[in-house]
């Protein structure tokens, strides 16, 4: 009885993650991590001031949250192109961050 309710519960665990898998196949084929990463890079300068207008740093902490969670379900060879583009966006935010931007 107790290997049944087992079998069933990683039954449905494996269809949870073919479920997620081909959600997040879904949300890259409609071009969605290339439209993360647009926004995660976004970077303007001002040509009058030279200053420069970057992600809200508040987006960039829920935009880290949803990539950390998808982790795992994604392909290890587009992790390794996708992750150096985001450190470098997260190291250009860093340089740039405000004083109020700071958590207290």
């Amino acid at each position: 009885m107790e290997e049944d309710q087992q079998g069933a519960e990683n039954e449905e665990e494996v269809k949870y993650s073919h479920l997620i898998v081909e959600l997040i196949n879904a949300f890259g084929e409609l071009g969605g991590f290339n439209e993360w990463l647009r926004v995660f890079t976004y970077c303007a300068q001002d040509p009058k001031t030279n200053e420069y207008t970057l992600i809200p740093f508040k987006m960039m902490l829920i935009m880290l949250t949803n990539i950390s969670t998808i982790y795992n379900y994604l392909n290890k060879s587009f992790v390794a192109t996708l992750m150096p583009k985001i450190k470098d966006a997260i190291a250009r935010r860093y340089k740039y961050i405000t004083n109020k931007e700071i958590p207290r």
